[in-house]
């Protein structure tokens, strides 16, 4: 048990960096944004940041599925613990399914977002 609960404070800790660099990011992209456009029309001023940030969301949505493979088929040689042994299989398959909720509800977001901005930007 005290193996499963270190692997998944392992995976949380990633998951915080992850939040604590995308924050940071989006942040950036925002303050440039606004320097470079100096915009006092909110409408323009969001869609324009959406056009930015979409794009750093479809590039993540990529690189969660090609770094996924990557690392599935490199788990059994470099992540396996021989101490955990098969107590670490409900562990990954929670977190899966923790991280595949997660990339879903990114996803429908970030859909509803843009019929949002669709919407927007008609009127």
């Amino acid at each position: 048990m005290i193996g499963v609960v270190v692997m998944l404070n392992n995976y949380l800790h990633d998951v915080a960096s992850a939040l604590l660099l995308c924050s940071a990011v989006v942040m950036m992209v925002m303050l440039k944004y606004v320097r470079d456009k100096k915009i006092d029309e909110p409408v323009e001023f969001f869609t324009g940041l959406y056009n930015r940030l979409s794009v750093i969301a479809l590039a993540s949505v990529v690189w969660i599925i090609l770094g996924g493979i990557v690392r599935t088929l490199a788990y059994r040689t470099y992540e396996w613990s021989d101490a955990a042994g098969r107590a670490q299989i409900p562990a990954l398959v929670g977190k899966h399914v923790f991280f595949l909720i997660l990339l879903t509800v990114g996803v429908y977001y970030w859909l509803r977002l843009r019929r949002e901005i669709m919407a927007l930007t008609r009127k």
